[in-house]
């Protein structure tokens, strides 16, 4: 398929390309945006649970609270955990959206290509 060109002035640009990239250079921001944030809440939160687990093992119930204190931190750091693969989920199927709304677009502007050059290729003639 030959894209459809569209007269501008004295020059004819091929669009189809042009919408393509754009639509595909924000898709690949989004979805690299999402995975870069992924690692580094991951690497952040291996970092946290090392520390956390490291200091527990250490900790002896010497009446001062520390212990109790330690178990607590942990059980926030589970519910936030919990809190942020909920969100990681959510942005997953938020981009799932996306890539679908683009496949649609891509099927519309196809179709649309079409029609126009059937139109276009009547009329010349």
């Amino acid at each position: 398929m030959s894209p459809v060109l569209f007269p501008i002035s004295d020059i004819t640009l091929p669009i189809e390309p042009f919408i393509s990239l754009g639509g595909g250079i924000i898709i690949t921001m989004l979805t690299g945006g999402f995975g870069l944030l992924s690692i580094w809440l991951n690497k952040r939160l291996n970092r946290i649970d090392t520390s956390a687990s490291k200091a527990a093992e250490l900790a002896e119930p010497t009446g001062n609270g520390f212990a109790l204190e330690i178990k607590e931190t942990l059980a926030r750091q589970d519910r936030t955990l919990g809190r942020i693969e909920r969100e990681l989920t959510t942005h997953g199927r938020d981009i799932g959206g996306i890539r679908e709304e683009q496949r649609t677009e891509r099927v519309e502007r196809i179709a649309l290509a079409h029609a126009l050059s059937h139109h276009i290729e009547r009329n010349d003639s």
